[in-house]
């Protein structure tokens, strides 16, 4: 994430000359150490530099950011190559590829050994967690800020300080962060996955953290958002959701008694990226707005 060469003097004068004491998620309780220092104790950007943050609501990017690139075969680009998740191969031999195998997530997740993403602010924060999927780290530009804690206890708020001692997500972040958030995760990356046999499990997405048939190895149970959230409809597809898995229930009149996959948020359907619009990708069978790239 691009952040600003501010030094500690000049934050220190921009506190003391003109700051109104907010946050960036205007909350108004900003702490001393936001004067002093260019990133917050949870990692967050200090209200000063949350002006770099390229990205809004609509997934509008500044002139040096940008959403995920698709190439002409609809793959999605990590860099200047196709993006593990997106690239029509088995990268960790366990004999599902791409959006098949539960470990991917998304078109853009560039690991799918674990549920890791590989991409730019893809991390944890000990006492406070901003949106998880779109793209970078800060929590100005999506008013995202809830307590870590509540990621596995849905009642614990106690990680959190200042704004983010909740377990609820604002009314800004779950309009700007539920666009990013794929099917079948809430929107600070808890994910249920389907581990075939009827099993289910949610994850915490994190690296070292993977499948092994239904036992997941190193992974962090997670307890999934109510109030920011993109449930895995009864006929969407989902991690480790596939069309085989849908119940006869999703066939329709027109589709000879195969049941085929749905987007129940009124997105469109794809079967690339290539298909959807400018911005989007498509991410199992929907098209869906893209993380920006910092």
């Amino acid at each position: 994430m691009r952040i600003a060469a501010l030094t500690l003097t000049t934050l220190a004068f921009i506190a003391a000359c003109g700051s109104d004491g907010r946050d960036s998620d205007g909350s108004g309780d900003a702490q001393v150490l936001d004067a002093m220092a260019p990133t917050r104790v949870d990692g967050s950007l200090d209200a000063a530099l949350d002006a770099t943050v390229a990205s809004d609501a609509q997934g509008v990017a500044s002139p040096d950011s940008s959403p995920f690139p698709v190439n002409s075969q609809g793959q999605v680009l990590c860099g200047n190559t196709p993006c593990a998740c997106s690239n029509g191969q088995d990268d960790d031999a366990d004999g599902l590829a791409d959006l098949a195998d539960p470990e991917c997530v998304s078109s853009w997740d560039n690991d799918e050994a674990s549920f890791a993403t590989g991409i730019s602010g893809d991390n944890r924060d000990t006492a406070c967690q901003d949106c998880f999927f779109d793209g970078n780290s800060g929590s100005g530009d999506d008013g995202c800020r809830v307590a870590t804690s509540c990621l596995t206890n849905a009642q614990d708020s106690s990680s959190g300080r200042g704004s983010c001692n909740t377990c609820t997500a604002s009314d800004q972040c779950k309009t700007t962060c539920r666009a990013y958030t794929p099917n079948g995760c809430d929107c600070f990356g808890c994910c249920t996955v389907n581990l075939g046999s009827g099993i289910t499990k949610n994850v915490l997405l994190a690296s070292g953290c993977n499948i092994d048939g239904t036992n997941t190895t190193g992974c962090t149970e997670c307890v999934p958002s109510t109030s920011c959230t993109n449930t895995c409809g009864e006929c969407e597809l989902c991690p480790g959701k596939t069309a085989a898995d849908l119940p006869a229930s999703c066939a329709t009149g027109s589709d000879a008694g195969v049941p085929t996959p749905s987007c129940d948020d009124g997105q469109a359907k794809c079967a690339a990226s290539t298909a959807c619009p400018a911005g989007q990708l498509c991410q199992f069978g929907c098209c869906q707005l893209s993380p920006i790239l910092i």
